[in-house]
This record gives structure tokens, C-alpha cells and sequence, in this order.
């Protein structure tokens, strides 16, 4: 089973978390789907999500 981890720099647009919570979810599944769910609630509520983020972003390991 894949763990949660943010994607390798090479995948990542930001930090790589939407990437990371997309293989984490379906390793088959676009990162692409994650990210407009993730800006659709960042819209929403913009200081919670984009905390939310950035504390994923620190936490998180990076995939080897």
C-alpha cells in the first residue's frame, strides 16, 4: 500500500502534496483532480486550506 508522502521535485508544482494525496488516494489517479478539488476549497475557505497546505507541506516526506 502507498503511503502519504508529498512527490519527488521532479512531479511537484508547489510542495507536491496534491500529488502525494492523489497516489496516496489511486496511484492510477491524475494529480490534476486533486489539485482543481483542493483550489475549489481553498476558494471556499482560503486561510484554513492554504494552512492546511503548507502544515502537509512540513509534515510530509518526501518520496524517494
Amino acid at each position: 500500500m502507498y503511503r502519504l508522502r508529498r512527490v519527488s521535485r521532479k512531479e511537484a508544482k508547489l510542495l507536491g502534496v496534491c500529488g502525494g494525496v492523489s497516489k496516496y488516494l489511486d496511484p492510477e489517479m491524475d494529480p490534476v483532480i486533486v489539485r482543481i478539488i483542493w483550489t475549489l476549497l481553498t476558494i471556499f475557505s482560503p486561510p484554513a486550506m492554504i494552512l492546511f497546505y503548507f502544515i502537509l507541506g512540513l509534515v510530509l516526506k518526501r518520496e524517494k
